[in-house]
């Protein structure tokens, strides 16, 4: 069907007007983050948890077959998620791939054991997974884990269409613990002087306001034991070693994708493989506007905008263009684009039109609805063979691509500025071009990028098929940097009210 303005302009419109007399509540008693409502978002004072694992796109490039590594991910995001709901009482929120997203809320108001809880927690993840290595032999292809804790408040919200809604958090301290992993368990430091004098004598200072946590797996059970919680290694074992017999290679089934798939199609033994572009989509600045909406009391106005942008997003990927939506991270929307099925060229150009269709609808819609608050975005994408699937325990099973492509187009997405376009080498090779052409190699990014590209400026230069006309990055395209090509065409915000105020 194709991106439309006024199409797009109406259901941002219609988004906005569903979301009229949303009110953001404080939790105040223990929540099912699960049932919260459209117009009832909850502002949670809670630690936020990320632990991943570090080396994947390594692994996923070893000797193990794509069953093999599908099978490892379910039965470690299995565990993961026992450790995380059923040893702490916290509440996991999902895999984004190879990586936990969790959250500690309670005891509500107890700030102190809140922070404590979650970072001892993210160090028993860590510890669990060293458990897994050990009982999957996986000693030469060991799986490595790197974690972040913040503590703060964040919005709970969930939105979206039919089966597609999906709970997110919106807010500084979801955002810091993804931002501050490098290696091993980094704390910020609004958690790290939060936490119990027993276990902070395992932080030790890093600099730039982060701390590394640094105990022994002994020392972990000490500090557990003191606590009179759950965890144990050999507990662990046990469940880790009961899972790997009751699911075994055999029960992983991957096909090659012929046709196109649908999410609740998916699991362990309805696995897809498939040729395709893996898009991440990040509201830039978005975090820091809530911020400052929440600082002047203007949080339920904020939200109501992050609805509209959420909706529209969703609707050019999917509905507009046919695409895959993977998942939503906080302000950021993930995506595959793989139809038409084994044409890379045309898989690559598709996928940038999405991109061009994404930055049409934040620059020249979303203005006229939600006014400063349509940020600008910035979109990575990259190529490759991914496999999707659903893992984790059943009934709370999360939609996962698994590719190096995947974590590429993370990692550009995450090294630019709002209104760039950055595509890695392997789409860059199979564009047309004509547009190829578009694109400049920045060396910081380690990408090509383009910036301020929309739907109308693709469809001119596709009309032009590589013509004469100058491009937006024509003049000054060898700059070669993010920061040049956005000197050379930086749209100023447009000073708009938000439709029907």
């Amino acid at each position: 069907m194709g991106w439309d303005h006024a199409r797009s302009l109406e259901r941002s419109k219609r988004k906005w007007d569903e979301t009229e007399g949303l009110e953001v509540k404080k939790v105040v008693r223990e929540t099912d983050f699960e049932s919260i409502a459209l117009k009832a978002p909850r502002l949670v004072v809670g630690a936020h948890v990320y632990v991943g694992i570090s080396n994947y796109s390594s692994l996923l490039n070893g000797d193990k077959t794509d069953g093999e590594m599908l099978r490892l991910q379910h039965l470690w995001a299995r565990e993961i998620t026992r450790v995380v709901e059923k040893d702490f009482s916290g509440v996991k929120i999902h895999f984004q791939g190879p990586r936990v997203h969790a959250v500690m809320y309670r005891p509500i108001g107890n700030d102190s054991e809140i922070a404590t809880r979650a970072v001892l927690m993210a160090a028993a993840i860590r510890a669990a997974t060293s458990v897994f290595n050990s009982v999957h032999g996986l000693d030469d292809g060991r799986w490595v884990t790197a974690g972040g804790v913040d503590i703060g408040e964040a919005v709970a919200t969930k939105s979206g269409v039919g089966g597609d809604r999906e709970l997110l958090f919106l807010g500084n301290a979801a955002n810091r613990a993804a931002k501050i992993i490098a290696t091993s368990l980094r704390v910020t430091g609004d958690a790290a002087e939060l936490v119990a004098d027993d276990a902070a004598g395992y932080l030790v200072d890093c600099g730039a306001d982060v701390y590394r946590f640094a105990a022994s797996a002994a020392q972990l059970e000490a500090l557990f034991a003191a606590r009179g919680w759950s965890w144990t290694a050999e507990g662990c074992r046990n469940r880790i070693e009961a899972d790997a017999l009751n699911i075994t290679v055999d029960a992983v089934k991957v096909y090659d994708a012929a046709l196109a798939f649908k999410k609740e199609d998916l699991g362990l033994s309805n696995s897809k493989r498939v040729v395709g572009v893996s898009l991440f989509a990040d509201v830039d600045g978005f975090t820091s506007y809530v911020a400052e909406e929440q600082a002047n009391d203007r949080i339920d106005g904020a939200v109501r905008a992050w609805h509209v942008i959420r909706a529209e997003t969703r609707e050019t990927l999917v509905t507009d263009f046919n695409g895959f939506r993977v998942q939503y991270q906080g302000d950021r929307i993930q995506g595959l684009i793989y139809l038409p099925i084994g044409d890379e060229s045309a898989v690559a150009v598709q996928a940038v039109r999405i991109a061009a269709a994404l930055n049409s609808a934040v620059t020249n819609v979303l203005p006229d609805v939600i006014g400063h608050a349509a940020k600008p975005l910035a979109i990575g994408l990259a190529l490759g063979t991914t496999l999707v699937s659903r893992i984790g325990e059943h009934g709370d099973r999360d939609t996962v691509c698994l590719a190096p492509a995947t974590a590429e187009g993370a990692r550009i997405q995450q090294a630019l500025e709002g209104r760039v376009i950055g595509v890695d080498t392997a789409l860059f090779e199979v564009l047309p071009q004509w547009l190829a052409n578009e694109f400049a190699w920045d060396n910081t990014v380690k990408a090509y990028v383009l910036a301020d590209l929309t739907l109308d400026e693709l469809e001119r230069l596709e009309a032009q098929q590589g013509g004469s006309a100058k491009s937006l990055l024509a003049v000054g395209a060898a700059a070669a940097t993010v920061g040049a090509v956005i000197a050379q065409k930086r749209l100023r915000d447009r000073p708009l009210r938000p439709y029907g105020r």
